[in-house]
């Protein structure tokens, strides 16, 4: 059975998920990046691991490859869907 990928992309519309907005510094780039990120996971409390995954093709996947580069996960409310579009 195939699915087209707009089918696909409604079925998920309907699955819940958290939103985060992720934030990038990368050495040798003055501004910080900012992504709307959904698929963000905890992976482990000891030590502490998390995954996130963000499309290959999204200038943030680059700045996350630079030696150096450092990154933080910030959990939104349902209130904050204005700032998770900003991102988006």
């Amino acid at each position: 059975m195939t699915i087209s990928s707009e089918k696909f992309r409604e079925a998920l519309r309907l699955f819940p998920a958290g939103v985060t907005i992720v934030t990038i510094k990368a050495p040798g780039h003055d501004q910080p990046h900012g992504l709307t990120v959904s698929a963000f996971a905890s992976i482990s409390p000891e030590p502490p691991l998390v995954m996130i995954a963000i499309d290959h093709r999204a200038s943030g996947h680059e700045l996350l490859e630079v030696d150096g580069a450092v990154f933080a996960v910030n959990v939104l409310s349902q209130e904050m869907s204005e700032l998770s579009n900003r991102f988006a």
